[in-house]
């Protein structure tokens, strides 16, 4: 019996020890890398986990990689910017000096130069990693698409249900930063989204200003007459005419309106009337003005002076009064005619005047382009008589079936004014290259009730400005206001790109926080899963090594004396 214990307990021992031996061989590993779950062995849905745990925070730290250089190139761009927003201020300084003082526009401009020179510089100098957001090259840069006009900003990665992973990023558009563009278009550039003359709807000058009208208007009839003079219609003198208001005009078809006609008597009451105690004298040509209105109140005609400036102040013209037509009578015509004249006084003659006709404009046609964004808003006027109009890309392009936007030919145009404000009595035509807008032959119309052409011209993006190196105060002294209006344009586009950094600098910042905040929460679920404790795995360490020291000694005592053995394991034994 005892031979069958000392077995038993041997091979109790030796199944303890490899026990022993395979835990400490775990307390050993979990010490040695830290590590809970090492390999799959140790459990297989915690180290699946986990491994996923560990390559979704690689990826991160590959965003956040991104991130920084994103915000670094930000912060080159947002330096520079600010540094060309001071430039330009130093710039508009020194078109206020030229436009208080153009005796020193020639110094002036070499200042400018060299800050036009330094502004070249910054854009040049604005290079980060390869990459330039402020000197570009960009076709097109207005019309050029989001994705062919952007930087990518890298900004997360996410994993579809699928198991695919998927990237987001930023679209950092280069047209609201670009400061000097290859093809043009740059915010210090000359702006090409200009219409122009918009199809000769209105008139471009200097430095880009441009006309919000574009009318041809008729005026009223109307004779001037130097005076003669005194005029002494003194003891029963008379001076008496016909005047005749509002004939047609000859240009319109027959037969022709003779107009009204009224029987003028002028004495010494009526001078009287209006110069009292003059003895029925007319002294100047001020008292002959106002005596000739008396008496043609109720004819639809009236006289008047006439004044220019002199030295900033406005002044009559000696000796100089006029006869017009106030176009009260209600014909078509717009004339005053005297016949019938009894004596030649105080240089009043005999005369017939029409008042002009308005009702044909010529537009010079100039070809152009409307951009995307880019919205003409006008009113057209015939003969007091309005309608307001817009025009658009999207009316051009479908209109004449193009996708550029682009009139390319005054018979185009023809076509889109006859789709805008085309009405009855309207004639529009090509003629030499250039377009005429007319009324035809049912209208009468002359004077000031005639007209045709447009007022209100407006275009949504402008002004526009005309860019940094077109400016020469040292050649054109007096257009320094019209610079400086140009600057003012630009620096409030530089200033608003500096704010579009900004924000998304500060998007990028809050982007890479996130994902920061992101890579900790992952290494504490990380850790959680599969990190030992490193005090427990010392208490297990020291417990499996006093174990092994008794499962050795057991051994030992085992070859010895079998009793003794089984009454350390199993305790006294009973007989």
């Amino acid at each position: 019996m005892t031979s069958i214990h000392t077995s038993q307990t041997a091979m109790i021992s030796l199944t303890l020890l490899r026990q022993n031996s395979a835990a400490s061989m775990r307390m050993h590993n979990q010490a040695a890398t830290g590590l809970r779950v090492a390999e799959a062995a140790d459990n297989a849905a915690y180290w699946s986990i986990s491994t996923t745990m560990r390559s979704s925070a690689a990826s991160m730290s590959v965003i956040q990689d991104g991130l920084g250089l994103a915000a670094a190139r930000l912060d080159v761009t947002y330096s520079a910017l600010d540094e060309t927003r001071a430039t330009l201020e130093k710039i508009k300084s020194r078109l206020l000096t030229a436009a208080s003082d153009p005796s020193k526009a020639q110094a002036v401009q070499t200042e400018i130069d060299k800050l036009i020179e330094h502004t070249r510089q910054i854009a040049q100098s604005a290079n980060f990693g390869g990459e330039n957001w402020l000197a570009t090259n960009v076709t097109d840069i207005y019309e050029a698409e989001l994705p062919d006009r952007s930087a990518q900003i890298l900004t997360s990665i996410s994993k579809a249900a699928s198991g695919t992973l998927a990237t987001s990023s930023i679209d950092f558009d280069l047209k609201r930063v670009s400061l000097f563009n290859e093809t043009g278009g740059g915010m210090l550039q000359p702006d090409p989204r200009s219409p122009g003359t918009i199809g000769g709807i209105r008139n471009t000058f200097s430095v880009g200003a441009t006309s919000s009208a574009n009318m041809r208007s008729g005026s009223d009839g109307h004779q001037s007459f130097t005076f003669a003079g005194p005029v002494d219609l003194s003891g029963g003198k008379e001076l008496t005419f016909t005047l005749t208001v509002d004939a047609d005009h000859p240009d319109v078809p027959g037969p022709h309106h003779p107009g009204q006609s009224h029987s003028i008597t002028i004495d010494q009451a009526t001078v009287e009337a209006v110069e009292p105690g003059s003895g029925g004298i007319i002294a100047d040509y001020q008292a002959m003005a106002e005596v000739l209105s008396h008496a043609l109140s109720r004819t639809g005609a009236a006289a008047t002076l006439y004044w220019h400036w002199n030295e900033g102040r406005r002044e009559n013209v000696p000796d100089r009064f006029g006869i017009y037509s106030r176009e009260t009578s209600g014909l078509d015509g717009s004339s005053v005619a005297i016949s019938n004249l009894s004596e030649e006084l105080g240089g009043l003659t005999e005369f017939t005047a029409h008042g002009s006709r308005g009702n044909e404009i010529r537009l010079s046609f100039d070809l152009f382009k409307l951009y995307k964004d880019v919205e003409v808003d006008f009113t057209f006027w015939i003969n007091n008589s309005s309608q307001s109009g817009k025009l658009d890309r999207a009316t051009i392009d479908s209109l004449l079936g193009k996708e550029d936007g682009r009139v390319e030919t005054a018979a185009e145009m023809v076509q889109l004014l006859e789709h805008m404000v085309g009405q009855p009595g309207l004639v529009i035509e090509e003629d030499a290259g250039s377009i005429v807008m007319r009324t035809d032959a049912s209208d009468r119309l002359a004077g000031n009730k005639s007209e045709v052409g447009f007022t209100g011209i407006s275009v949504n993006i402008e002004p526009l400005p005309g860019g940094l190196e077109s400016i020469d105060v040292a050649a054109n002294p007096y257009w320094a206001e019209a610079y400086l209006r140009s600057v003012e344009s630009m620096l409030s586009r530089v200033t608003d790109a500096a704010a579009y950094v900004g924000a998304t600098r500060n998007r990028v910042s809050l982007q890479s926080d996130f994902l920061s905040r992101m890579q900790d929460s992952l290494a504490r679920g990380i850790s959680q899963l599969v990190d030992a404790d490193m005090n427990e795995v010392a208490v297990r360490t020291r417990a499996l090594q006093v174990q092994r020291e008794l499962v050795t000694q057991s051994l030992s005592i085992a070859n010895a004396s079998t009793e003794i053995v089984l009454q350390l394991f199993n305790g006294p034994r009973q007989y």
